[in-house]
């Protein structure tokens, strides 16, 4: 009878499974088709979005080479000469021929100048007398009247078309002498010639100025019969007598309007493509996973019931428990395979616990051997000299370089009372004022809460010889003072010098790096203090350098746990 039973949960969970995974593929088929269909629409209109950006900034780029090139000319002092002699004399209007004639030679437009006096008479024209028709002529003294209140500054841009010609880009500007204008010029631009700056362009565009005027189009039948063009989008999908386009838009200074059109047309064929071979891709993935779902349903329930309770128990915190799985198949191997794991995690994690203590100690001991000869030179190089010339002071130097040296050699506490490192303190100032006599002052005056506090001994040792190594700098004489006070279960202590100190960068620069790993040959002393400081109690002690305000440098100690055993 258990048996039954036991066979029935084994198919009521294959077909569980089964069903899982068929409403699971059923979603997965389902989203892989909307996204397919999302591509295959996308993928052309993103590809024609990017060829119209593409073709706009080759318009762009062909008109800027001729707007400059065309305003260098007609702005240029030389032009405005040459144009000032056609209209004071006109018989030396000529003279605007030669520098014409150079601008044309040098670019594939095609340019015409027209010279008019202040009362808009043409003092010179390059233009054929049958192509300065009445027409041409009334909209140059129109130009004139927009040129009047022109001051010296970019030039005015207009657009000239006559009905079954090629519009023209006139550039024009006024004529000075000195400060008053006394006449005008206007470069005209043939449209015929914009096909070579546009050689490159590989889709469709077009050029208007502010008021939709047509200045260049390689598609005639957009503007044909109107010259002007206003599309109803300026981005998007527009619908023209011969298709649709993707136009994108860019305005090149407040006047001149630039259009980029690539044509975009609907392709039934490519959604019935697409709508079968999400068809045929459905039908094959749902065939294929019907079939790996029975593949996968062969396992027994209970044995992975097993398992799981079996991990529930480690995951509760139960880290010495061992899977126990007597089902006799691949889950027991799996179970055995994972107590290993935790052996080897267990026994990997006591093992670094051990080095990280290890570790932790070695660089303290280090760092405070590192401390102790900084001051041993120096002082054996005064010793020299006291034996020369003072008996009396080397005797008092060999007595307190012994009392120093017993200190930090023999005295094999990492922390001391700082009464006692005061002491030794005191010691190695009065060596360093044997050598620097009346240069040298000191003070040592902490509160007396201070004294019976417990801190890593060397500290401020190595704080009085950078105060005195950097100090002296550019200094002949140099104060020093030694402070400390109790704040809470924090002990502060300071060692204040008004020597040469340092901007406030460096000091920032220098907090900075105190606590970085890499290593710091010039501040190796204040680099070990922070370091010990840091491994000894918390990131919360340390040290921080202060720039006083006139001169000197200030370096304060924390000790968080400095005041628990005073």
């Amino acid at each position: 009878m258990s048996r039954e039973i036991e066979v029935s949960r084994y198919v009521s969970f294959q077909d569980r499974l089964q069903k899982l995974v068929y409403r699971r593929i059923f979603v997965i088929v389902t989203v892989c088709a909307l996204l397919f269909s999302i591509g295959i629409s996308l993928i052309p209109l993103m590809t024609s979005y990017k060829n119209a950006d593409k073709n706009l900034l080759v318009y762009r780029e062909a008109f800027d080479n001729v707007y400059r090139r065309a305003a260098s000319f007609i702005t240029s002092k030389e032009t405005n000469e040459l144009c000032k002699i056609a209209i004071q004399n006109e018989d030396e209007a000529v003279i605007l021929s030669y520098p014409l004639y150079e601008l044309n030679a040098s670019w594939t437009m095609e340019a015409n100048l027209i010279v008019s006096d202040i009362d808009k008479t043409i003092a010179y024209s390059s233009f054929h007398y049958t192509d300065l028709n009445m027409h041409k002529s009334s909209f140059n003294r129109a130009v004139c009247d927009e040129l009047v209140s022109c001051k010296d500054g970019e030039p005015y841009i207009s657009v000239y078309y006559i009905k079954g010609e090629k519009p023209e880009l006139v550039i024009s500007h006024p004529v000075f002498d000195e400060e008053h204008i006394i006449g005008f010029m206007s470069l005209y631009l043939s449209g015929v010639s914009w096909e070579h700056q546009l050689a490159k362009a590989n889709f469709d565009g077009v050029i208007t100025d502010s008021l939709g005027r047509v200045i260049y189009t390689n598609r005639q039948n957009i503007t044909e019969g109107k010259r002007k063009f206003y599309p109803e989008k300026t981005r998007g999908i527009i619908t023209w007598e011969d298709g649709r386009y993707i136009i994108t838009t860019g305005m090149y200074g407040e006047k001149i309007i630039i259009y980029s059109l690539v044509y975009f047309p609907k392709s039934y064929a490519l959604y019935f493509l697409t709508g079968a071979i999400i068809l045929l891709m459905g039908a094959s993935l749902l065939q294929l996973t019907m079939g790996m779902s029975q593949a996968m349903a062969f396992e027994n329930a209970h044995a992975v019931k097993k398992l799981v309770s079996e991990i529930n128990i480690i995951s509760g915190g139960a880290s010495d428990h061992r899977i126990s799985m007597d089902t006799g198949d691949e889950f027991a191997v799996v179970g055995e395979h994972i107590n290993q794991m935790l052996d080897s995690i267990q026994a990997l994690n006591a093992r670094n616990m051990e080095l990280l203590n290890l570790k932790k100690q070695a660089e303290i001991n280090q760092l405070t051997a590192q401390i102790n000869p900084h001051f041993l030179y120096n002082t054996l190089e005064n010793l020299r000299n006291a034996f020369i010339f003072d008996t009396e002071a080397a005797d008092s130097i060999i007595l307190n370089l012994t009392r120093i040296l017993r200190y930090s050699i023999d005295c094999t506490e990492e922390e001391v009372f700082l009464s006692k490192d005061l002491e030794y303190l005191e010691s190695y100032l009065k060596i360093q004022k044997y050598r620097y006599g009346d240069r040298l002052f000191y003070e040592i005056a902490p509160e007396t809460s201070c004294l019976d506090c417990r801190l890593p001994k060397l500290i401020l040792l190595t704080l009085v010889e950078n105060s005195i190594k950097h100090g002296f700098k550019n200094r002949q004489k140099l104060h020093i003072w030694v402070d400390g006070y109790t704040q809470g279960e924090v002990l502060y202590l300071s060692v204040t010098d008004d020597g040469s100190g340092m901007t406030q960068e460096e000091v920032e620069r220098l907090n900075a790096g105190l606590l970085s790993e890499g290593p710091d040959p010039e501040h190796r002393g204040l680099k070990n203090i922070a370091r010990r400081l840091y491994l000894k109690y918390s990131g919360e002690s340390g040290i921080l350098i202060r720039r006083l305000e006139n001169e000197g440098l200030q370096i304060v100690v924390k000790v968080q746990a400095g005041v628990k055993d005073c």
